[in-house]
C-alpha cells in the first residue's frame, strides 16, 4: 500500500492522516539529528538526561499535535521540558550532550 498516496487522495481513509503526518514528522526529526552524542547521559539538576530523552524531546516537538503520545513519551516530554527545555532541540542535532551539564 502507499501510504503517501492514500494520505494525499483527500477521500475517506482507514489511516488517520493526521497522526501518520505526525508519525513521518517524528521520525524526520529523528533523521536529521546527530549521529552519535559526545556522552550517552548527563546529570542536570540532580536528574539524569539520556540521550534517548533528548531524541524523543526533539522529535515529539516536530509533531503537529504531540498531544497524542503515548504516556511514557509524555513523561520524557515533562523531564527534558523542566529541566533543559527547548534547548534540547540544539542539542539533538548537535550530539553535544556534554554541553547540559555546564
Amino acid at each position: 500500500m502507499d501510504l503517501t498516496k492514500t494520505l494525499d487522495s483527500g477521500g475517506p481513509s482507514l489511516i488517520d492522516a493526521e497522526w501518520a503526518n505526525d508519525i513521518r514528522l517524528h521520525e524526520e526529526r529523528h533523521e536529521q539529528q546527530a549521529d552519535a552524542p559526545n556522552q550517552t547521559s548527563v546529570i542536570k539538576d540532580g536528574e539524569e538526561i539520556s540521550w534517548r530523552d533528548i531524541s524523543e524531546y526533539d522529535a515529539i516537538e516536530a509533531q503537529k499535535t504531540p498531544n497524542r503520545i503515548s504516556h511514557e513519551y509524555q513523561q520524557i516530554h515533562a523531564k527534558v521540558e523542566k529541566l533543559v527545555g527547548k534547548k534540547a532541540r540544539d542539542v539533538a542535532l548537535s550530539g553535544d550532550i556534554a554541553s547540559l551539564a555546564a
